[in-house]
């Protein structure tokens, strides 16, 4: 399940950039095809929140793509806590324990110190850094594109391939999707960039 903030040429780089190679380097790991959702419906659709939640209850893990505009989504940190609830009443991300079903991609610097306490959880993840090909002109045949490629190529076993026999060794539990539809697990809520130009906070 890929997570992001649906925004101009961002859509499209997540969708036929990015998605692409993480599907294909990702089948080659596992020995399979694998299957990665990533949503293309309008943010807020009200009528679409209960298939999404039985879609994220049913991923085995979620790659997010954090970015300032990402944590300024209220849907994108729905999805985000929603995969969290999965990984709480797993016993993930507890005390010593740092091993999640999240794996996230930062394509985005400065998060950090812009976001308010209760975010800044997400900070700690272990996330791999793509903000040098987070370019909306990245094209295949070029020397980024290569890098870019190489970096994802990478980044797959050490650690979505982890998180995924993380999720395998954990049998899917209907419940989950129940309290996502429900509403029944923590949400934070957006951070506010607007004083920083960001006004499109939906």
């Amino acid at each position: 399940f890929i997570s992001y903030k649906r925004y101009g040429e961002w859509t499209t780089w997540a969708r036929d950039v990015f998605k692409p190679v993480l599907e294909d380097h990702l089948s080659m790991e596992l020995g399979r095809k694998a299957e990665i959702f990533v949503d293309s419906r309008i943010e807020g659709n009200a009528n679409w929140l209960p298939e999404l939640c039985t879609i994220i209850a049913e991923s085995r893990t979620m790659v997010p793509l954090f970015s300032k505009m990402y944590f300024g989504s209220a849907p994108c940190i729905k999805e985000l806590y929603a995969m969290r609830h999965k990984e709480t009443q797993l016993g993930m991300r507890l005390g010593v324990n740092t091993r999640g079903v999240i794996t996230p991609a930062r394509i985005h610097d400065g998060l950090e110190n812009d976001l308010p306490g209760i975010l800044r959880e997400c900070c700690q993840m272990q996330t791999e850094d793509l903000t040098a090909y987070a370019l909306t002109s990245l094209h295949r045949g070029s020397k980024q594109f290569l890098r870019f490629e190489t970096a994802v190529k990478q980044w797959i076993p050490r650690s979505v391939v982890p998180a995924i026999r993380l999720a395998d060794a954990h049998p899917f539990d209907q419940q989950w999707a129940v309290d996502l539809i429900s509403g029944s697990f923590h949400d934070p809520g957006p951070a506010d960039f607007s004083s920083t130009g960001f006004t499109d906070l939906s």
